[in-house]
């Protein structure tokens, strides 16, 4: 199927990142707090001590467009509490404190977000969306994290080359994160899916993801070891380590190093208890792998494989929602068929992305 008709695509898209950009302006309400806010009373206050919490991972296991194969970043704690002995904060306390990553409760967030990767000089672009949701069930102890996810994304070129117009991609993502003592955590995740053009029949076109990893918390809120994999179910990457350290030596400073994708995080703003803002530099594996019909009217595995750095800001609310806008450099581009072999490599590119939850 030839290229055609991408301006609308593209036009489209521009206006849905200047909507979302001038929402996240001038929504104060939804996005905007006092730098200073008032201390919350002490009932509402969360117990000084944490050592009963639980640090896990964030839900995604594997994320299309800019997001990793792999996202193992510690949160503070499950979506649930432990009761504890609440002892006065002061304000030391208060500065030092965290947000938490997620709700007490069994809805968690809906997460909408959407990017632009701009053409290099052979005319090769195209743009993205996703949506999800993620509800929480569990105990403590024990929590299984569940995300309906729907990607679409769209792709302009020149007259020519033969790819669809439009992939999607709509999977359920399930991970089941467990502590088994004050060190020993873990957490196991799968992906089944559909990636597909919707064009051909849906035989190769599911897909079942895979995720399995071990963390040792070494030293309590600093150092933690990860180690484990994920089976991507791709043409190009099947399987890939999960392995890393998370090191945290203040708490306004993050190293991420977790293959295969590390993040620096540095804290700029922290409103206790209310949201924190970081801005942060990360690298990703984009792309993916989709039954599509070629032209003429051939069936076909298509995949897509880049490598993304990325330079961003994000605000982190209490609870998980939040919103960010990052830009970076695309590299090692690449497309590639199965049934009637065809490699395609494309020049080096720049891209924005930006998302909320809520």
């Amino acid at each position: 199927m030839l290229v055609t008709k991408t301006a609308q695509q593209n036009i489209l898209m521009i206006k849905c990142i200047v909507a979302m950009t001038l929402f996240i302006v001038t929504a104060r309400p939804l996005f905007g707090q006092s730098t200073s806010p008032l201390p919350p009373p002490p009932h509402q206050l969360p117990p000084v001590h944490d050592s009963g919490w639980t640090k896990l991972s964030d839900p995604g296991v594997i994320v299309h467009g800019v997001d990793s194969p792999l996202n193992l970043t510690p949160s503070t704690e499950f979506p649930f509490h432990f009761s504890q002995e609440t002892t006065d904060w002061g304000q030391e306390l208060l500065e030092a404190s965290t947000i938490s990553r997620f709700r007490n409760g069994f809805y968690q967030k809906t997460s909408l977000r959407g990017g632009w990767i701009g053409k290099d000089d052979t005319g090769f672009g195209g743009s993205y969306a996703r949506t999800n949701l993620t509800v929480a069930v569990g105990v403590p102890q024990s929590v299984v994290l569940i995300s309906p996810t729907f990607e679409i994304d769209m792709f302009s070129g020149p007259a020519g080359l033969d790819v669809p117009n439009t992939v999607y991609a709509t999977y359920l993502d399930i991970a089941w994160r467990h502590k088994f003592n004050s060190q020993w955590s873990s957490i196991l995740g799968v992906r089944p899916g559909v990636f597909s053009d919707f064009e051909s029949s849906f035989g190769s076109g599911y897909r079942t993801a895979l995720l399995a990893a071990l963390m040792w918390e070494v030293f309590t809120e600093t150092l933690t070891l990860v180690g484990g994999a994920v089976y991507l179910d791709r043409n190009d990457f099947d399987i890939l380590p999960a392995v890393g350290i998370i090191w945290v030596p203040a708490s306004d400073l993050r190293f991420d190093l977790v293959f295969p994708k590390p993040k620096i995080s540095k804290r700029i703003q922290h409103r206790p208890f209310v949201s924190e803002d970081w801005i942060y530099a990360a690298f990703a594996i984009g792309g993916n792998t989709y039954e599509v019909q070629r032209s003429p009217s051939i069936a076909d595995e298509l995949t897509l494989r880049d490598f993304r750095l990325a330079l961003g800001i994000e605000r982190i609310r209490d609870g998980g929602t939040g919103w960010f806008i990052e830009a970076g450099w695309v590299t090692g581009r690449r497309l590639s068929y199965e049934a009637a072999p065809a490699v395609l490599n494309f020049n080096d590119t720049f891209m924005v992305e930006m998302g909320l939850s809520f």
